[in-house]
């Protein structure tokens, strides 16, 4: 990993702010988004010509290890972990699927979102994530969540979704152990 592998004058993208010791990093990651970015243009364009009934689910990674030292005051520390650790998604289809704008939600709510696009009926578990999304949109592994009301709460906080985020747990527990 790291973002120092290529030549810098390979880099097709140069911010204009300057980053000190980061500039460079900065242009070779924004460079290789752009790359992506171009490739998954090719593949929608392949995917728009095919007669099939084609569906793309395309995520994003995590912010680079770098951001971290970018300052950006204007964030709470919630919103910036948020930030961080967000990946972004897009589902594409080759055929008429609703357009919108999901908000944030969290990466274990993928499937029920891809299966719920794609219209197909969800097992018992998905349908439950679909609901349970609707209440609780994001679940981190730093110990809070973000409620339908935008707000965050910690994990062992009382709140209006305490009894959503442990059945959650208590679920996700059960089929670690091999549950149905």
């Amino acid at each position: 990993g790291g973002w120092d592998m290529n030549n810098p004058e390979e880099d097709t993208v140069h911010v204009q702010k300057d980053f000190g010791e980061l500039t460079e990093t900065v242009n070779e990651f924004l460079s290789c988004i752009r790359l992506s970015d171009e490739a998954f243009a090719g593949l929608v364009e392949y995917y728009e010509q095919v007669d099939r009934p084609t569906i793309i689910c395309m995520v994003g990674d995590h912010s680079p290890s770098f951001i971290g030292d970018i300052p950006n005051d204007s964030l709470t520390k919630e919103e910036r972990e948020v930030l961080e650790r967000s990946a972004p998604f897009v589902i594409w289809a080759n055929f008429d699927i609703e357009e919108k704008n999901m908000g944030t939600i969290s990466l274990n709510y993928l499937v029920p979102t891809l299966l719920e696009t794609s219209q197909v009926k969800p097992s018992a578990y998905y349908a439950y994530m679909q609901d349970l999304r609707e209440q609780v949109p994001v679940f981190t592994s730093c110990g809070y969540y973000i409620g339908d009301d935008g707000q965050t709460y910690a994990y062992g906080d009382d709140s209006e979704y305490i009894e959503e985020v442990n059945n959650y747990f208590y679920l996700e527990y059960n089929r670690l152990q091999g549950g149905k």
